[in-house]
């Protein structure tokens, strides 16, 4: 079971959602109240030998949460007992989940490879163009802190409409978990968000968010209204949070997030590189 670049993008179904790269596959399944997030790595283009590098499931009934991190996320103790996935002739991308039978996916954003090193520097004409294009790729960071054995991984995909974390750990002694999908579209005046699955854990939130059919709602790209960006702070529109340009700089652009918090975008260096992979 090969990829090849017809296949690196973003994916869905009504109860599934799927971002496969060259090297990951970050999968969401929504099931009515008990939620999962996977986290696979593979290499040449082999997707009969997966690494599990990370899970988190939520159980809304119960209001729980867990969640595994291989002890090397390179290597994946964890085995794969749990997704099959098949590429077919028509380049399209089948999933089967705890062996159930195949399920089509269908492609909602294409993902093209490689390293832009012409990215401009932002002025005020192009903040939207180099909000959009300055994080694409993805990254990972991974630690393990030997003193107590306790691990700690953020993940994160952006491609030009989607936006991806998947998040472990612990924060302030507390069992931290963050899933979450979201549609994104930046613009001069900052960057509009909606987030369709939120999965969260922390001291003060619990939080099982999902759509009743993940492909219906994503399959419209998001549209923004520029007049809802405010001056100096996030606003709310419905679903769709708009962060506001604060302030920029050649290599830097700062916008203003929700709770007095505060978003920056660094335009990205190729050597070392900042990300695992670098979308076009």
């Amino acid at each position: 079971m090969k990829t090849s670049d017809h296949h690196y993008g973003v994916w869905a179904n009504k109860k599934n959602e799927l971002v496969l790269t060259p090297r990951f596959i970050l999968h969401f399944h929504c099931g009515e109240g008990d939620e999962s997030a996977y986290l696979f790595e593979y290499f040449n283009s082999d997707l009969l030998h997966l690494n599990l590098m990370a899970s988190a499931h939520f159980k809304k009934s119960s209001r729980t949460a867990t969640a595994k991190i291989a002890s090397n996320i390179h290597t994946g103790i964890i085995k794969n007992t749990t997704h099959s996935f098949s590429t077919e002739e028509d380049r399209s991308l089948v999933l089967s989940y705890k062996n159930k039978p195949f399920e089509q996916l269908n492609k909602l954003e294409s993902i093209h490879c490689g390293q832009n090193k012409t990215l401009q520097e932002a002025n005020a004409t192009n903040i939207g163009k180099c909000l959009e294009e300055w994080e694409l790729g993805t990254t990972l960071k991974y630690n393990h802190q030997e003193t107590d054995a306790k691990l700690l991984l953020l993940f994160n995909i952006l491609t030009r409409e989607h936006s991806y974390v998947l998040a472990i750990g612990d924060k302030n002694n507390v069992e931290f978990i963050y899933c979450r999908s979201a549609q994104i579209k930046s613009c001069n005046k900052g960057t509009a968000f909606a987030q369709n699955i939120r999965l969260m854990k922390n001291h003060s939130e619990y939080t099982v968010k999902t759509p009743e059919d993940n492909y219906f709602t994503l399959a419209k790209p998001l549209a923004i209204d520029e007049s809802l960006f405010a001056n100096d702070a996030c606003t709310l529109s419905g679903d769709v949070i708009y962060w506001s340009l604060k302030s920029f700089a050649p290599t830097s652009i700062t916008l203003h997030g929700c709770g007095g918090n505060e978003y920056i975008t660094n335009k990205p260096t190729f050597d070392p590189p900042e990300m695992i992979e670098f979308f076009l």
